[in-house]
């Protein structure tokens, strides 16, 4: 009985917090809101796994879950940026877009992390703190490696094989461990003997607006030594 009367009073406690989100909140604000907490979501992902979300339809609710009445769509998702527009029902006149790193413009104006509607005035979204797109920094604002510690001399002589590897890149100059994603070699011992000698280099960090900021690279890496 116990049980019972808790499951019933949990119930009943979570119900008028969703009820009154959902009526409390302007449809053109709701908007807004869900495409913000959309870009949240997609750059959350994009940390973890090097890639943005393009169906919405398998996303579990705590991650990403549009406010009440408005339905939200992808229109572009890769490696190298994401957009989306979103409807609400309660406002049949108003549609809001938005899109990052090289992707059309939804509603055909704005530029990248711009809500766009077509009521209202164009809103850039706060400071993320995400993880920034190689091409959207100057080359010379792009991580460099700085110096590598080599495991024995025969790693000092470079060979003919490139391997390149896409990671991200932290303000301190450190490449992550995770996520990395290998984009061409020729075989599964070079891959193997890229990571282990990249992840021994430091780098100089990228900058934005004079600042170090994570960024997502590709480092074209030419094996040491006699690994292939």
């Amino acid at each position: 009985m116990k049980r019972l009367a808790t499951c019933a009073l949990l119930t009943l406690g979570t119900a008028p917090l969703i009820a009154q989100t959902a009526s409390g909140l302007d449809p053109h604000v709701a908007l807004r809101h869900s495409l913000a907490e959309l870009a949240l979501f997609e750059w959350r992902t994009y940390a973890h796994s090097l890639a943005f979300v393009g169906d919405l339809a398998n996303v579990a609710r705590a991650e990403f879950r549009p406010d009440a009445g408005v339905r939200v769509w992808m229109l572009t998702a890769n490696d190298s940026g994401w957009s989306a527009v979103a409807i609400s029902d309660a406002t049949p006149d108003d549609a809001c877009g938005i899109y990052y790193g090289r992707a059309p413009a939804p509603l055909g104006r704005g530029g990248p992390g711009t809500l766009v509607c077509l009521q209202g005035p164009p809103e850039r979204l706060a400071n993320l703190h995400r993880v920034l797109l190689a091409h959207e920094l100057a080359d010379s604002e792009l991580p460099r490696i700085l110096h590598c510690d080599y495991e024995s001399r025969a790693d000092t002589v470079p060979t003919a094989v490139i391997v390149d590897i896409r990671g991200i890149v932290d303000g301190d100059g450190t490449l992550r461990a995770q996520p990395l994603v290998v984009r061409d070699s020729p075989s599964l011992l070079s891959v193997a003997a890229a990571l282990r000698q990249v992840s021994r280099c430091r780098f100089v960090p990228g900058r934005h607006d004079g600042v170090a900021a994570p960024v997502s690279v590709v480092v074209h890496w030419r094996l040491f030594g006699n690994a292939r």
